[in-house]
């Protein structure tokens, strides 16, 4: 029962981060940023990569509470190294 609710509240979170990044996104006005055609196609498919592996552990989550931990982890691996990082105002890189 844990890990159906551990895994709801994950794509919870991911649904509602992937439609304030596509809302964002289509409204550009809203960034403090100006932000490439190119870099908005980038961080949309970073945000949005991860939903299908949530479904996939709310799924297996009534299966297999272990492989949901498996499946979070990596994800939450996989932001940590991708990450989401602000760019640089004056354009310079670190």
């Amino acid at each position: 029962m844990a890990a159906i609710v551990y895994s709801s509240a994950f794509m919870a979170m991911s649904l509602s981060y992937a439609w304030l990044w596509t809302y964002i996104a289509r409204h550009r006005e809203l960034l403090s940023i100006t932000l490439s055609d190119e870099e908005v196609r980038r961080r949309t498919v970073i945000f949005l990569i991860g939903n299908p592996f949530y479904a996939l552990a709310l799924a297996l989550a009534f299966i297999s509470p272990a492989v949901v931990l498996v499946i979070n982890g990596l994800l939450a691996v996989y932001y940590m190294v991708v990450g989401v990082r602000s760019p640089d105002p004056a354009g310079e890189t670190p």
